[in-house]
């Protein structure tokens, strides 16, 4: 899906803030598995009877490479329409006594569809049972 998605950093955060993985710095070092996962968005607008606009906020450490959108299901229901963002995170190798500078990552996109979406009601995939979004005024 790359081209699709804007990509902004919304906050860098101190050095002092650092996120060690979950099995922590060690003299040997560590490896994030790469992986794919569903993640939260928000609705950004609506655009006409086609389309939409998500917003999708996650974390990557500093220095290493940025997760990106893998792809967005669509499970289309009689009024609704389930869409769930599925993020790939690849692996990230942490040296000895090394850490993650977290910083924060923001991206946007646009989802056209064939049928209209007009009347159906949206909700995120990523939480069980899925939440219904609607535009944030």
């Amino acid at each position: 899906m790359r081209g699709i998605w804007a990509i902004g950093l919304i906050v860098a955060c101190a050095g002092a803030s650092l996120v060690i993985g979950a099995n922590q710095a060690s003299a040997a070092g560590y490896t994030e598995p790469a992986e794919v996962r569903p993640v939260p968005w928000s609705l950004q607008s609506r655009d006409g009877a086609h389309a939409l606009t998500l917003g999708v906020g996650t974390g990557s450490c500093a220095g290493r490479p940025a997760p990106e959108i893998h792809r967005v299901r669509r499970v289309w229901r009689h009024h609704a329409l389930v869409l769930t963002v599925l993020m790939r995170f690849p692996a990230v190798h942490f040296g000895p006594d090394e850490a993650c500078a977290d910083i924060g990552l923001g991206m946007s996109g646009q989802i056209r569809f064939g049928p209209s979406i007009t009347h159906r009601a949206l909700y995120d995939g990523s939480t069980s049972p899925p939440q219904r979004r609607t535009l944030q005024r």
